[in-house]
């Protein structure tokens, strides 16, 4: 498995899709790690969990996992999930909440919206498009 949470010489790094093929030889040699049947339990495990679409098993197994073996990642990326399968007081989930915040702080463009919500939110990896869904869907007045 190769996944890096960082690049050397590269402050914004957003993952392997923007290295060159020198860049992706490096992490072959450098931070492989070789999964044992322990880590495939535990993914399988996750994934039952992911799509069951239901918070309180993703929560439960969040919750109840000590172990998460070379996942380095995986329990942040599946806490990001939950946000998006809970809902708050407002019927909002975690990101629809987050861009309304943004709205509502004085941030009107598309551009600078994504920028600000790029600034803590780069686990969704998501891009302008998947944002502008959100942004449809809470109705907001955005200057284009």
């Amino acid at each position: 498995m190769i996944c890096p949470g960082d690049f050397p010489g590269k402050a914004d790094f957003r993952g392997i899709g923007e290295l060159n093929g020198e860049e992706l030889e490096y992490l072959y040699d450098n931070i492989r790690e070789q999964l044992s049947q322990e880590d495939f339990t535990i993914a399988g495990n996750a994934w039952k969990a992911y799509v069951s679409g239901d918070a309180k098993v993703l929560r439960k197994f969040i919750d109840t996992t000590e172990f998460w073996g070379s996942h380095h990642f995986l329990k942040p990326a599946l806490e990001a999930q939950l946000k998006r399968l809970e809902v708050n007081e407002n019927g909002l989930n975690y990101i629809e909440q987050k861009l309304l915040d943004i709205y509502n702080y004085g941030v009107k463009t598309k551009p600078e919206i994504y920028l600000e919500f790029w600034k803590t939110e780069k686990i969704y990896g998501m891009g302008d498009a998947e944002i502008d869904i959100y942004l449809k869907k809470l109705k907001l007045e955005i200057i284009f």
